[in-house]
């Protein structure tokens, strides 16, 4: 049986509203990636992330970079990272300006995985099965400003081939749905 051209129009415009979508959908998902949180304050002596591990502060989902400041009056910075994907690997690259800080990364239960003190400190494993890390930073010398990246792969963010599967398969059951109809 012939398809109409009023058919093959409606299937075209169907494919192009579904591009579109996940074309947006994708491009929100990889924007809310990138997200830098900077500690509000003057070089530690008000500080807005916890100072112990109970008083942690959760960063929002997507968070890749944190800059903060330390004060060597017993401040210490606690802060987790959610949402990650567990099992995968990750990456903490932490740099601060002068002095010799110490960066610790934790489970959510507050078993150690990483803790180093050098400048730069590079730290590397694997995300814990609940998705979370806790890092600690610390230094008891002078007043310092540091900058922590992580490099991880966020749960919930599919890779690019599975939406592009997800979206050809949407394409094939419209089609197929649309095709049924028009055999009626």
């Amino acid at each position: 049986m012939k398809v109409s051209d009023n058919a093959t129009t409606a299937l075209k415009k169907f494919a192009r509203g579904l591009l579109t979508t996940t074309c947006l959908t994708a491009a929100a998902a990889g924007m809310a990636q990138a997200g830098i949180i900077n500690e509000s304050g003057n070089f530690g002596a008000t500080d807005a992330f916890g100072n112990s591990f109970a008083l942690l502060t959760a960063l929002p989902g997507g968070t890749t970079e944190v800059q903060g400041a330390l004060n060597p009056a017993g401040d210490n910075d606690f802060f987790r990272f959610s949402g990650l994907l567990a099992g995968a690997s990750y990456s903490f690259v932490g740099f601060y300006e002068i002095g010799a800080a110490q960066f610790g990364v934790l489970t959510s239960g507050g078993a150690t995985l990483n803790a180093l003190a050098s400048n730069p400190a590079s730290m590397t494993g694997v995300v814990p099965g609940d998705g979370m890390l806790v890092v600690q930073v610390l230094q008891n010398e002078q007043v310092m400003n540091y900058d922590l990246q992580l490099t991880a792969a966020q749960a919930g963010v599919p890779e690019p081939s599975t939406a592009a599967g997800a979206g050809l398969g949407l394409a094939l059951a419209g089609a197929m749905t649309l095709r049924r109809k028009l055999a009626k």
